[in-house]
């Protein structure tokens, strides 16, 4: 194997890591997000007062996931 080839392989890897990412950003975009198929983190209280981790939650169907007090 020479390093064009290699570097060919690369650009070939790359290319499909785009289009994968394309793909699943169409999917989440057009996601109806059914309530049924989201799952949301508990609250949860930390040990130093008044800190907590932010509320999430994540869509079974296509992965999209949103954290932060104001999701949802």
């Amino acid at each position: 194997m020479t390093k064009q080839k290699v570097e060919e392989l690369d650009r070939t890897i790359q290319s499909l890591k785009d289009e994968r990412q394309q793909i699943i950003k169409d999917m989440q975009e057009t996601c109806d997000h059914p309530i049924e198929f989201v799952i949301e983190g508990e609250y949860k209280e930390g040990f130093d007062i008044g800190y907590a981790d932010p509320p999430f939650r994540v869509c079974r169907l296509c992965g999209l996931a949103e954290e932060g007090w104001g999701c949802g």
